[in-house]
């Protein structure tokens, strides 16, 4: 250590400790573990920072899982278990076709390595284009530390069969099982398909992650079934029969399928046979359009019995539920109509936090793009939303959030209005309206007009925040947050950010609208248009 640094530390270690935590609050945990291996005095003071917890298809996750679980201190400070759902591809995922229009099959070897499969070629290259902003007709060029190829895929050969080797002995349930039982504070479980967000920038951090190689490239895995940017709806298929064989093929059997939602027959499973104090389970699909598969509320099975048994237990105060929903409105909402989600939700009798969000194809301009002609379409088929959401079951509500639904402006209102006087934030997103005259503009004006918010004291109103994606053009994760322009608005004297036009469901650039991006919440600017 350099004499300056001795100093520094020496200095460090005699300040009051109210100042030091004051320091280290600003520290990621890295920086902490460097810190702690200073000196005793600073270790002292220096306390790791383990709120959380990842597991994974992966030994590495399961081993620091199992190490926190099983230390005196780090275990009593754990709130959260995140599990990342996002397997890591071992075939030709990456197109649903693996004969190309060159002839070329997406699992040949790639010439020049030894057994470098296509795929895998082109997903890291996929990657490694959008991390450092190259491609074959730009002069840009990749930086000199990034791995080969052929390093990249020897790496991701060993990270593909320690993935096998945990899901052949389902070691990180038997992990889960363990930390349930070990975790006093545990309150939270976060269930996503995202952690490895984009290159170099994930999500999440997970030890996994972090213990990368510099210059690693890799396909970003995106775990369960979704549509591409700008691309067709995927297809939910149900969760009985063999209708999903049309998309996966004939050797892909029900269990199969219903496999590429593992981490969610998991959890609610393992929390369904297992005492626990979980309070609050996140299902976080980072605005990308997929979920669990909606079709679990057609009729009883088992996941469904497992997901209601959660919501049950007394104290349940939280539920985020992102569903894939593929093309419901030509189902006649088979998995609302059913019943059994409305069902599910009214067992949760102290809940808190509620935010539903589906994957309705929705256009730039806020329609639904599926619908061929939405004036057309039959109103008596549109579900009201309190035949979905049990508003009178959740006294004590805090939070509300839908998220690309279909609405009727009036049959939303209506259902604003019956929400508790404890609500404190609401978020509506990605929304597609039924009736020409709906739309954010005059939905954010009726909200205004016709409720008491406004007469609220300020600790009382709730927050508003609307999440669109209104360019059709725009750069594939990026979208637009408005949040302090709608309470501007709402509260105050400020401008509707969608402008004074009869109808708008767009944003009107310098209203306080931001741009942000699904996968990096380190990005954020002023909204633009057409900027993209």
């Amino acid at each position: 250590m350099a004499p300056g640094s001795e100093i520094a530390i020496c200095i460090l270690s005699r300040l009051p400790k109210e100042l030091l935590h004051t320091v280290l609050a600003y520290l990621a945990n890295r920086d902490i573990k460097n810190l702690r291996a200073t000196c005793r005095a600073v270790r002292d003071v220096a306390h790791l920072r383990l709120g959380r917890v990842f597991l994974s298809a992966n030994s590495l996750n399961i081993q620091v899982f199992r190490a926190v679980a099983n230390h005196d201190a780090f275990r009593h400070g754990v709130t959260e278990i995140i599990w990342d759902d996002a397997r890591l591809l071992s075939d030709a995922d990456l197109s649903r076709d693996r004969i190309r229009s060159n002839g070329q099959r997406s699992d040949d070897t790639v010439a020049g390595t030894t057994d470098c499969p296509r795929w895998f070629s082109e997903g890291r290259q996929n990657s490694l284009e959008h991390c450092f902003n190259v491609s074959p007709t730009s002069d840009n060029k990749l930086p000199d530390h990034v791995l080969t190829l052929e390093s990249s895929w020897s790496y991701y050969k060993q990270l593909l069969q320690d993935q096998v080797t945990v899901l052949e002995s389902a070691s990180d349930v038997q992990a889960l099982k363990y930390g349930l039982q070990r975790f006093p504070s545990l309150k939270r479980i976060t269930l996503t398909p995202a952690a490895h967000g984009v290159l170099l920038n994930p999500v999440y951090e997970s030890p996994m992650i972090r213990s990368f190689p510099e210059g690693f490239g890799y396909p970003l895995p995106r775990g369960w079934p979704r549509a591409e940017h700008h691309s067709a709806p995927i297809e939910a298929f149900p969760w009985q029969g063999s209708e999903h064989q049309r998309l996966y093929g004939p050797d892909c059997s029900i269990e199969d399928y219903r496999e590429k939602w593992r981490g969610f027959r998991v959890l609610t499973r393992t929390l369904a046979e297992t005492e626990h104090q979980v309070s609050e389970f996140i299902v976080n699909v980072h605005h990308m359009d997929t979920g669990i598969n909606c079709h679990i509320f057609d009729q009883p099975c088992r996941e469904y019995d497992d997901f209601a048994a959660l919501l049950k237990k007394p104290g349940f105060r939280r539920l985020h539920l992102a569903l894939f929903t593929g093309f419901l409105e030509h189902e006649n909402w088979v998995s609302y109509r059913s019943g059994y989600l409305r069902e599910a939700l009214a067992e949760a009798k102290d809940l808190e936090h509620i935010a539903l969000s589906s994957t309705m194809d929705i256009d730039a301009n806020g329609f639904p793009a599926q619908i061929a002609d939405p004036e057309d379409f039959e109103e008596d088929l549109l579900l009201p939303l309190q035949t979905i959401f049990p508003i009178d079951r959740w006294p004590r509500l805090k939070h509300f959030g839908l998220s690309q639904f279909l609405v009727k402006q009036s049959d939303l209102v209506s259902l604003l209005e019956a929400l508790p006087d404890s609500l404190r934030s609401l978020e509506l997103s990605y929304l597609a309206f039924l009736d020409g005259d709906d739309c954010y503009k005059n939905l954010l004006c009726e909200i205004r007009d016709t409720l008491d918010w406004r007469k609220r004291s300020v600790a009382q109103r709730p927050k508003v925040t609307i999440a669109l994606q209104r360019e059709m053009h725009q750069t594939p994760g990026r979208f637009v947050l408005v949040d302090k322009a709608a309470d501007s608005f709402l509260y105050s004297d400020g401008l509707n950010p969608f402008g004074e036009c009869d109808y708008s469901n767009n944003v009107v650039e310098g209203r306080g609208a931001v741009e942000r991006h699904r996968l990096d919440p380190s990005f954020e600017r002023a909204y633009r248009l057409n900027d993209v």
